[in-house]
């Protein structure tokens, strides 16, 4: 049960950060100590992986690159976002305010989380190791992500539920809206064909080495009732969380670009731009028909592609 004190230290951390942040706004002595946490932290990171780095000679060489490589980048990645200068040339492009103690906090966890990941995907792709996951593991990660997205944009702090479901974009479909949500779901399914092919073409060892960690992961889910609950905890739990909370305030790129990082299991191969194409597109639909459109196309994706992916020989 070490998971559930993961997802519950998770939603803890966040609900302090959010509570932190937004009281920093207005009490200097609270803005302070969490730029110094934040500092301090940065610093930490970046003085950790060097130091492991240095002492490359006497660590395994995939570890002491990889985890080197890793901390010094999550660092950086978050000073970056602590400097004021970077800060506001990042928002000229990006619908963040600058000056915003709770928009300061959410970049540098973004770019921490993004910066992270990617050296991750890039120095222990090798090692890559997953194991099955059960519907019970998967619902409590997804009701852990809408609680982070919900606690991020500021529920019972400065937001009412009311006000907290518009601000994450949750709307009433109507029919049209729902055919074209089902419509993007096909347009899904191209982009992660096309990526598919591509490849078992150019990358097919790699290709069988996905094809297997996908069915390790799912085997717990290849029920159709598992496959549905599946489909719809993580169709809500991942869009509440990036469609919903983070791209109204960091926009599309950054947005994809965590949500691609996320999908480990996919490696260094061609479906990771594939991800990547689909989460732009999700992006688009979420600008123009709101979140709830993007769950209903994420879960029914999901759906199809592990009853089929179960099914194939």
């Amino acid at each position: 049960m070490y998971w559930i004190a993961q997802l519950v230290g998770i939603a803890l951390i966040s609900a302090v950060l959010s509570a932190w942040a937004r009281g920093a706004r207005t009490d200097r002595l609270l803005r302070l100590l969490l730029l110094a946490l934040l500092w301090t932290i940065a610093l930490g990171l970046v003085v950790a992986g060097l130091g492991i780095m240095v002492a490359g000679a006497r660590l395994p060489l995939v570890l002491a690159q990889g985890a080197g490589y890793t901390l010094t980048m999550t660092g950086v990645a978050m000073l970056l976002a602590l400097v004021a200068p970077v800060r506001r040339l990042l928002a000229r492009f990006l619908p963040f305010d600058a000056e915003s103690v709770p928009d300061q906090v959410g970049l540098a966890v973004l770019l921490a989380l993004i910066a992270g990941n990617l050296a991750g995907l890039i120095w222990l792709a090798s090692d890559l190791r997953v194991a099955p996951v059960s519907v019970v593991q998967l619902v409590g990660q997804s009701v852990t992500l809408v609680a982070v997205a919900a606690l991020a944009v500021g529920l019972g702090i400065e937001r009412t539920w009311g006000s907290t479901a518009r601000r994450l974009g949750f709307t009433r479909l109507t029919w049209v809206q729902a055919g074209t949500a089902l419509g993007f779901t096909v347009a899904l399914f191209v982009i992660a064909g096309a990526a598919g092919a591509l490849t078992q073409w150019l990358q097919p060892e790699l290709a069988r080495e996905i094809e297997d960690r996908l069915v390790q992961m799912t085997q717990d889910v290849s029920s159709v009732s598992g496959a549905l609950a599946v489909s719809i905890a993580a169709g809500v739990g991942e869009e509440t969380l990036f469609r919903g909370a983070i791209q109204p305030r960091y926009g599309i790129l950054l947005t994809s670009a965590l949500f691609t990082l996320v999908h480990v299991q996919y490696g260094l191969s061609i479906i990771t731009a594939g991800v990547f194409a689909i989460s732009l597109l999700l992006g688009l639909e979420r600008r123009y028909l709101g979140t709830t459109a993007c769950i209903l196309t994420h879960a029914t994706y999901n759906a199809v592609a592990i009853l089929l992916q179960n099914l194939a020989p």
